[in-house]
C-alpha cells in the first residue's frame, strides 16, 4: 500500500513541481467518539427500535454527529481500566449512564451524561443532558 502511495506522490511531486513533500511515516487514521451505553434494569439496548434508541438517535443529530461515524457499546459497568482503554482509543468517550456514577478520574475526553431512558422517565434531566451534549459538539469530535 505505501509503495502506491509513494509512486503517487512522487507523479504529483513532479507534476507540481515540488522539490520536497512531507509525508506521515503510517497513514494517519482518525478516530470517533465512543459510545458507552451502561445497562442497568430496566434500561432496554440502545442498539434495538425503542423509544430510548430513537431519543439516542435525535441527540446524536442535535449536535452534529451521525450514527454511523461514532462507536457504539453496551456495557454492565464501567472501570478505571476500561475507560483508560478507550480514551486511547477514540478521540472522545461519552459513558450514558446517571452522573452520579461516575468515577472520579482527570480523563478530559471522558464525558458522563444520563442514558436516554432516564430522560424519557425525568424530562428535568433533558436540559442538563443537553449542556452535556454541548459540551461535546464543541470539542468536534466526530468524525
Amino acid at each position: 500500500m505505501f509503495g502506491a502511495m509513494n509512486n503517487l506522490i512522487n507523479y504529483y511531486s513532479n507534476v507540481l513541481g515540488i522539490s520536497e513533500v512531507i509525508t506521515a511515516a503510517e497513514p494517519v487514521v482518525k478516530k470517533s467518539t465512543l459510545f458507552v451505553s451502561v445497562k442497568r434494569s430496566p434500561r432496554p439496548s440502545l442498539q434495538e427500535n425503542n423509544e430510548s434508541a430513537a431519543l439516542f438517535e435525535k441527540m446524536l443529530s442535535a449536535i452534529g454527529f451521525q450514527k454511523d461515524k461514532i462507536g457504539f457499546i453496551e456495557v454492565s459497568d464501567v472501570n478505571a481500566k476500561d475507560l483508560e482503554n478507550w480514551t486511547e482509543q477514540n478521540s472522545a468517550v461519552v459513558v450514558l449512564d446517571n452522573p452520579d456514577h461516575a468515577l472520579n478520574l482527570n480523563q478530559s475526553k471522558v464525558l458522563w451524561s444520563f442514558h436516554p431512558h432516564e430522560l424519557l422517565l425525568n424530562v428535568a434531566l433533558k436540559k442538563i443532558a443537553w449542556e452535556h451534549l454541548k459540551k461535546l459538539s464543541k470539542v468536534g469530535a466526530n468524525v
